[in-house]
């Protein structure tokens, strides 16, 4: 069965927990084990485009940035390295975030947010320093979240849960931490965590077909065939086009509904978009027993 493995940027949280054992179906698929990672910046605003340009001093004009003029103004420091992060502006956080670690070293909003800009720009090791700095300081649920998904990218999946679920605890309503909290127990086969992790995100209304999917795949894997339907038609309303969500659709009509004619008809649709290598066989099972049960 095929996941997305989803990675949430700056100020995110994750995980949920459930005391179930985990629920296991041989007839799904294997898991893809290149799953996509998705880093998003979110904290500041809700502008993530990763093309923002970051305000500059506009030299034909003489006139100072608004970030600059804000500091002149009187704003706060966390007002200005808000809007910094609302911009994505990496070099202005280091900057900004150097001159109120200068004023208080162990200011946790500060050691957060330059944390996640060295873990962008690939220096983890400084990033995770930082954040085990801020966490022996008064640790937030952004600093547990932050550490988390740094340990999940360099594939420390039992530690970043660790991070996650303490995060959970102290804010328990974030959608992102909590989709990376049902991606790690998908990829463990505990569905019955994973779903109750990835029902947060779907409550609080999360669009991103991917979060869907993950959810629907975990939805499956505990029996709730009715329910997985609905969240994967809705994740196909958000991208008609997507492989996994079309693949993983196949899979539970023909296998699980028994509706073997809506099964051929997703697997068509996703021949002609074009299956990935890695399912050809698959879907060449799923065609086979839906032709059989249709004699």
């Amino acid at each position: 069965m095929k996941i997305v493995l989803i990675l949430a940027g700056l100020f995110f949280i994750a995980a949920c927990s459930s005391s179930n054992k985990k629920s296991t179906d041989s007839s799904l698929a294997k898991e893809n084990d290149a799953s996509e990672l998705i880093i998003e910046d979110s904290s500041g605003g809700k502008n993530t485009k990763k093309d923002k340009k970051p305000i500059v001093l506009d030299q034909s004009q003489g006139k100072k940035s608004e970030a600059a003029a804000n500091v002149e103004s009187g704003v706060s420091s966390y007002a200005q390295l808000n809007l910094l992060i609302k911009n994505q502006d990496e070099d202005g956080i280091l900057k900004e975030g150097s001159r109120i670690l200068m004023q208080n070293p162990n200011d946790i909003k500060a050691l957060n947010a330059m944390a996640m800009v060295y873990y962008k720009r690939g220096q983890q090791g400084l990033a995770k320093n930082l954040l085990a700095k801020a966490q022996k300081i008064s640790p937030t649920y952004e600093v547990y979240s932050n550490l988390g998904i740094i340990l999940l990218a360099n594939n420390e999946k039992s530690e970043a849960l660790k991070n996650f679920k303490k995060a959970i605890e102290l804010n328990p309503n974030d959608t992102v931490s909590a989709s990376n909290a049902g991606s790690i127990y998908i990829k463990a086969n505990d569905y019955e965590k994973a779903s109750v992790a990835l029902e947060i995100a779907y409550r609080r209304g999360t669009k991103d077909y991917r979060i869907l999917n993950n959810y629907a795949v975990a939805l499956v894997g505990v029996g709730k065939f009715d329910k997985a339907e609905v969240i994967y038609k809705e994740a196909l309303k958000e991208n008609a086009n997507s492989k996994d969500v079309l693949f993983n659709y196949a899979i539970l009509l023909i296998e699980h509904l028994r509706r073997n004619q809506e099964g051929l008809d997703i697997l068509q649709r996703l021949k002609f978009i074009g299956i990935p290598e890695d399912s050809r066989s698959k879907v060449q099972e799923l065609e086979a027993m839906a032709r059989k049960e249709q004699k």
